[in-house]
């Protein structure tokens, strides 16, 4: 039966692995061309706009996206969480439509008219989008996740590479392969699932459902906007302090991160499929156990080995003045590594709906980023925002480890796990101010030796997945 279990979670990741590699790989050999074709100020007023989208949906659909996984996972035949869902998001469609129609006469925030009707269609297929995903999760349709993920890639690559290359459209082009990338996707997948079927589906959704949705979700929208200040306001702090010019350099340095951010992601979607599945049951805590073990590990791992080619990495990716962005590369590695280990918590969490919790957790995790962000950007620049960045994320798993332990107690090794992140923060110091690659590789050569059990096991289960596979044939 335990075998079974990781079998099940290796194959969702497997599938995730295809579905996030590819499109991530895709974008991480874009940089080159992103950082040829695009000033730093175009690449930072670019991320600060898809930022403010990603701030705004949550806020303006009380993050009713949460909702659609969680209602929707214990009854998968239940139509009524996607259609409430989607009356959301048409209402904040409609607000934001209005916004931008005033300010473009108003000119309330000076900005270009294109840029905010390119704004308006960002916001309508994104938010479109994270409805149809949270519901594709919900059903374990891992197989049109992925084939969506991959469409999204290609069709942005194919856009940018004529509006970039071709048409030489600059940061117009740039956005507008976006918007082409998940609008493409948006209408795949609701003609997959039939998507007026299911908006005109079996049950009328009723005001009881709807606020209990609401009371799930609401919560979400401060862990929201408070993972959206661990993650994006240090943008926001280094353009007001340094300049829009720096924020292109300090947000081009988080593409070496999205190496890993794509094995954090991979799993955090498989997981979420095993944990829901497997809770219940009497072995539940011993298997939760062994992959949260398994988890850290791998995480810490592959974040040493891409700090070591930082450098190598950033000299292929990050033309011109882009190129100081590796210096802030290894403390936003170790972020990822944090934010891996608080989203683990965070799954505990969810499992006995405890959204209050895990906003108040994010909150405290955003105010220490704030508070840093402040004090830290003004003595050491940029380096500061991104230690800014890894101290929030830090504190926000912390916090996280008793509540959710207390709910569902599950035994981890604390030495270990601490050691792996205290040689981790070595091996950045190292590289930031040395640049010693021999004491590096030596710091990854201990940290296998801590592990070696842990290292057994991850290629023994895959081991026995190739078998199982290979025994069907």
């Amino acid at each position: 039966m335990m075998k079974g279990k990781y079998s099940a979670l290796i194959r969702d990741i497997f599938i995730f692995t295809i579905s996030t590699f590819i499109p991530k790989a895709i974008s991480f050999f874009l940089v080159p061309l992103y950082t040829n074709c695009l000033t730093t100020a175009e690449y930072g007023l670019a991320s600060l706009l898809s930022t403010t989208v990603s701030l705004m949906i949550p806020f303006l659909t009380l993050g009713i996206n949460d909702s659609v996984l969680r209602f929707t996972i214990e009854n998968k035949e239940d139509s009524r969480p996607f259609q409430i869902a989607f009356s959301f998001a048409l209402k904040s469609i409609a607000i934001v439509s209005v916004l931008v129609i005033i300010n473009c006469f108003a000119q309330i925030i000076k900005v270009d008219n294109q840029i905010a009707v390119v704004f308006l269609l960002n916001y309508v297929s994104v938010s479109v989008y994270g409805i149809c995903i949270a519901y594709l999760r919900a059903v374990e349709q891992t197989i049109l996740l992925s084939v969506v993920s991959i469409l999204i890639t290609l069709v942005v690559v194919i856009s940018n590479v004529v509006l970039l290359l071709g048409v030489k459209a600059g940061l117009m082009g740039y956005m507008v392969s976006e918007i082409l990338g998940y609008t493409v996707a948006d209408m795949v997948i609701l003609i997959k699932i039939k998507g007026i079927k299911l908006l005109q589906g079996k049950g009328t959704p009723n005001p009881e459902l709807k606020k209990k949705m609401i009371a799930y979700s609401v919560p979400l929208i401060a862990a929201s906007v408070s993972w959206w200040i661990n993650s994006s306001s240090d943008k926001y702090f280094v353009t007001a302090m340094s300049g829009v010019g720096a924020n292109g350099v300090y947000s081009v340095a988080y593409k070496i991160p999205t190496i890993l951010q794509m094995l954090q992601s991979v799993f955090s979607q498989a997981w979420l499929l095993s944990i829901y599945r497997e809770y219940k049951k009497e072995s539940g805590p011993k298997f939760v156990s062994n992959v949260y073990e398994i988890y850290y590990v791998a995480m810490s791992l592959s974040c040493a080995v891409i700090i070591v080619l930082d450098i190598p990495l950033a000299k292929f990716l990050y033309a011109k003045e882009f190129f100081a962005a590796w210096e802030y590369v290894p403390f936003l590695l170790i972020s990822v590594v944090f934010i891996a280990n608080a989203g683990f918590f965070e799954s505990m969490l969810t499992l006995f709906k405890k959204t209050k919790l895990i906003a108040a957790t994010t909150a405290l995790g955003a105010v220490i980023n704030i508070f840093l962000n402040f004090i830290l950007i003004q003595y050491i620049g940029l380096l500061g925002a991104a230690i800014a960045t890894m101290c929030g994320y830090l504190f926000m798993w912390l916090i996280r480890i008793r509540p959710a332990i207390k709910r569902y107690p599950f035994k981890i090794s604390w030495i270990k796990c601490a050691s792996l992140h205290v040689l981790l923060l070595i091996e950045s110091l190292v590289m930031i101010f040395l640049q010693n690659y021999a004491i590096c590789c030596l710091i990854i050569f201990i940290m296998c030796l801590i592990n070696v059990r842990t290292i057994q096991q991850i290629m023994i289960q895959f081991r026995n997945l190739f078998m199982a596979k290979k025994g069907d044939y």
